[in-house]
């Protein structure tokens, strides 16, 4: 049974439709590229704790995870910064697209000899460059050793970056690695901590690392 002309007139024709789609599309085209709403900082531990053997490869596994096709869909988001932290603090790679941090950051080669573990100074550089950022802003910390240098601050800047509401999270290696995993989880990250007995299995711990942490950030379709 036809149904009354009043009822026909309320179902938009697919023209109508179709003009509708392109309105949207329009709009978003004319708006521009769209903004990153993830910006992620990676803290990577290269004091003397760590031989070059080791420091080799934490970056060949960053830079492998960044360009791996499944994290950089998941990361199509997000922009990247790498810091590297011993006594000092040095910001190896500023604001990249995953692919292009990964790289500059595996060629990168750092002068002189290394010093201590001062966590909190890589810390400091990470909230510099995340403040003011939009969206969301995580820091990832890796390393093998406690602050040796300002403990104190560290714990300064963790309530900053909790105050800020920057998720600060931890991946721990090495011998003492159950006790690094409960150190940076009262002292460093206000997230989660993950940890691995081996760099050689670091690596895999990385890219479950970043994969939990775009799940929860509702990244993946």
């Amino acid at each position: 049974m036809p149904l009354p002309n009043n009822r026909r007139a309320t179902r938009p024709r697919p023209t109508v439709r179709l003009l509708a789609v392109l309105l949207i599309l329009s709009s978003v085209l004319a708006a521009g590229p769209a903004q990153a709403r993830e910006w992620l900082v990676l803290v990577v531990d290269r004091s003397n704790s760590i031989d070059d053997r080791e420091l080799a490869l934490q970056r060949g596994a960053y830079a492998r995870v960044l360009r791996d096709p499944f994290m950089a869909r998941a990361l199509k988001d997000t922009m990247v910064a790498i810091v590297e932290f011993d006594t000092r603090s040095e910001i190896v790679v500023g604001w990249s697209t995953p692919a292009d941090a990964a790289d500059i950051y595996e060629h990168w080669s750092p002068i002189g000899p290394r010093g201590a573990t001062a966590i909190s100074r890589g810390m400091s550089d990470a909230l510099e460059l995340l403040e003011g950022k939009p969206g969301r802003r995580i820091i990832d910390i890796s390393g093998d050793g406690r602050d040796n240098r300002d403990s104190l601050g560290l714990e300064r800047l963790r309530e900053q970056a909790t105050g800020a509401g920057i998720e600060i999270n931890g991946l721990v290696f090495g011998h003492q690695r159950e006790n690094l995993e409960v150190y940076y989880a009262g002292k460093v990250a206000n997230g989660f901590v993950m940890g691995v007995d081996s760099l050689d299995h670091f690596e895999d711990a990385l890219r479950r690392k970043l994969t939990q942490e775009v799940l929860v950030s509702g990244l993946l379709p």
